[in-house]
């Protein structure tokens, strides 16, 4: 019974867990959007003119927004990532250390 009633919780705080996950990269992404799109719009107002004549219009957007939000990805998602893998990965190796005789 006991472990039931474990097995339970434990799926209800996993599934909390993953909701708040889940909403917290939502609006990270969001917030990174919106701050691409500031960030592209401000770029175009103070770029040069000769951008504009060898770009236009939105294809210039396009590919300021491009850069801007795949370095956002980068710091936002892929180097966290990256890191959280390595910990785990050396927090495994030390237990292995551990285990092993």
């Amino acid at each position: 019974m006991a472990t039931a009633r474990e097995y339970t919780l434990k799926t209800m705080l996993f599934a909390i867990l993953e909701n708040i996950d889940r909403h917290l990269n939502t609006r990270v992404a969001l917030m990174n959007k919106l701050l691409v799109k500031r960030l592209v719009l401000e770029r175009i107002l103070f770029s040069e003119i000769w951008s504009f004549n060898e770009y236009h219009g939105r294809e210039l957007e396009f590919r300021i927004s491009n850069e801007i939000q795949t370095t956002l990805r980068l710091f936002s998602f892929t180097i966290p990532n990256t890191m959280s893998s390595i910990y785990a990965i050396c927090k495994f190796s030390d237990l292995l250390l551990i285990v092993s005789p």
